[in-house]
């Protein structure tokens, strides 16, 4: 019996783990990034974690050309990106800097950089 428990608590182990691996950082999936959950201020590219960036080429994105980043007033480590190729145009991005995970593009509800 003993043996069996091991089993079952290294199984749920498991399950919890691949979750928890597996998910977007988000809580609900349907939501967007919206202006009040980040700082008002957008910072240049120059002011990005390292991170960020090796987010982008991690997940092979090739839509920045041009990007700005806010700080998330939630979640340490969470940005919004705003990327774009043409600098009229612009793609977000919440991208978590820690684990070099990017989730977007989303193009509604956000105040452009400039």
């Amino acid at each position: 019996m003993n043996k069996f428990l091991k089993i079952v608590m290294a199984l749920v182990v498991i399950v919890l783990v691949w979750g928890y691996l597996s998910s977007d950082g988000c809580e609900d999936t349907g939501n967007v990034p919206t202006d009040d959950k980040y700082v008002k201020n957008w910072s240049s590219s120059s002011e990005a974690p390292i991170g960020v960036a090796r987010a982008f080429v991690k997940n092979n994105n090739r839509d920045c050309g041009e990007f700005y980043i806010r700080e998330s007033k939630e979640s340490s480590g969470e940005y919004l990106v705003a990327c774009s190729r043409d600098g009229e145009t612009w793609n977000y991005y919440i991208v978590w800097a820690s684990i070099e995970k990017v989730m977007g593009p989303f193009s509604d509800n956000i105040t452009p950089p400039r």
